[in-house]
């Protein structure tokens, strides 16, 4: 038997979706997955089944693109369904995942800013501010959480200069090379 409930329309705090069915469906089934979106581009829509709960041996995940061409028919829809491979799936969803922080433009800002020589805090704030159209506080706000010494964690470290003036450089050149190709282009 195959059920379908829903999900909450606001995603955790771990970005998935979040089971709003009765508990029932879960509860009673041997198996359930969790379809979401990863895709929707150029008539192809992506999905992930996450499996959440199996008795069994199942798949943790699988991945799938179909057609999603105006005036398509049904046997042309089902015959458009193919398997993504894992590597092609972790590609996408790691793509995904980056742009769907929306602190990224700021994040290549201050770095392209920091690469540019611009290092003094009220300056750099200033720049990517400029550069993005954010306001000076939401930049403030990312510059500060991005702040850090671990290089795993953080983007950007300071340190104190002049009458106090807190000068940045980047963590890592090398993992922001392409962040910086990604503003230029």
């Amino acid at each position: 038997m195959i059920c379908l409930a829903h999900v909450n329309k606001n995603r955790g705090a771990d970005e998935k979706l979040v089971f709003a069915g009765t508990t029932d469906i879960t509860d009673d089934a041997d198996c359930y997955y969790v379809i979401d979106t990863l895709s929707d581009e150029n008539d192809v829509r992506t999905v992930e089944f996450e499996n959440r709960k199996s008795r069994g041996m199942v798949p943790k995940r699988a991945v799938y693109q179909y057609s999603t061409a105006t005036g398509i028919g049904y046997r042309d829809l089902l015959d458009s369904v193919q398997r993504v491979d894992d590597t092609q799936a972790t590609a996408l969803k790691t793509a995904l995942s980056a742009a769907a922080d929306p602190r990224q433009p700021v994040i290549k800002a201050i770095v392209a800013a920091i690469k540019s020589g611009t290092t003094a805090k009220t300056r750099l704030i200033e720049e990517a501010a400029k550069t993005t159209g954010e306001s000076k506080r939401q930049v403030q706000n990312v510059l500060e959480t991005e702040t850090g010494d671990n290089p795993t964690a953080h983007k950007w470290n300071f340190t104190i200069g002049e009458r106090g003036m807190m000068n940045y450089e980047l963590l890592s050149l090398d993992d922001d090379i392409a962040d910086l190709e990604d503003l230029q282009n």
